[in-house]
């Protein structure tokens, strides 16, 4: 199976538009933009204390609402079937909606379908991949229907990662500093971050560098792969670990070169055309 932690969405906004075409058309045999939607939830955990950017977008998208429940020392998901059994009752006992779509295969959602089909609502499950294999046969038939998002679909809007570089630590930052204050530890910590900054942005392209804005138009905290990675290639550069209050100057670094892309010299040259700021 593959961790969480390794997939993600090529882009979010896209997904959830292409999502209820697909709900609309395979379950409620409709076109989308004519159905009545309530709003999508969407069902994650924290890694650590901070949001990934894609939970971010994810939670800035208009008509969604992103429900977080915690990861166990062993790498599972906690309290999150509580929050969809949670939220489907409710809603179906406030008769908020008549049809109910589940993006699950979960046995222990079974009983919240049963409780929200007493309401008077049909609760329908959409399968990832073949039904047999990845829905829970009890969840099956308690559901009104079931029907299939395909392979060829996920992988038009699910990206799944390679599995992490193990290898060595890189060379530590040397050469001239280029700079007429601050103390030498400083200066080669802001050279290595912004050196780290550059490279991870760069690799984003600009769909990334889209919602790194939007993210920090109402944010500070670094979203959570992004900071793994920065203090781990600053911290290999540099050649040592990092301090606390190194981590969080570092963090500053990289919300400052976000926020002043555009006028990044060396981003535009890493990044070329693709994010049109040639």
């Amino acid at each position: 199976m593959t961790p969480r932690q390794r997939v993600s969405l090529q882009a979010p906004d896209t997904f959830i538009k292409s999502l209820l075409e697909k709900a609309a058309q395979l379950v409620l045999g409709g076109d989308a933009s004519a159905l009545h939607l309530l709003r999508v939830y969407w069902y994650d955990a924290l890694v650590t204390a901070r949001l990934t950017l894609g939970q971010s977008t994810l939670a800035h998208l208009p008509g969604v609402k992103i429900r977080l429940g915690t990861v166990n020392a062993e790498g599972k998901q906690k309290k999150v079937d509580s929050l969809i059994v949670t939220d489907l009752i409710e809603l179906a006992r406030n008769r908020a909606v008549a049809d109910a779509i589940l993006v699950s295969g979960d046995e222990d959602l079974r009983i919240a379908v049963q409780i929200a089909q007493t309401y008077g609502i049909r609760v329908h499950v959409l399968a990832v991949g073949d039904p047999a294999k990845n829905v829970n046969p009890t969840l099956r038939m308690e559901a009104d229907s079931v029907e299939t998002l395909d392979a060829q679909w996920l992988r038009g809007h699910v990206a799944v990662a390679s599995e992490p570089n193990r290898a060595g630590p890189a060379a530590p930052v040397t050469g001239a500093l280029g700079a007429s204050s601050g103390s030498v530890a400083e200066i080669m910590i802001d050279q290595a971050a912004v050196r780290t900054c550059a490279d991870l942005l760069a690799k984003g392209g600009a769909s990334v560098a889209r919602a790194l804005n939007t993210h920090f138009a109402s944010s500070t905290t670094v979203p959570a792969e992004y900071d793994r990675k920065l203090v781990a290639c600053t911290a290999a550069l540099l050649g040592r670990p990092l301090t606390a209050e190194e981590k969080r100057h570092i963090r500053g670094i990289f919300v400052r070169q976000v926020r002043t892309l555009k006028n990044n010299w060396l981003f535009r040259v890493r990044c070329g055309d693709e994010c049109g700021l040639a």
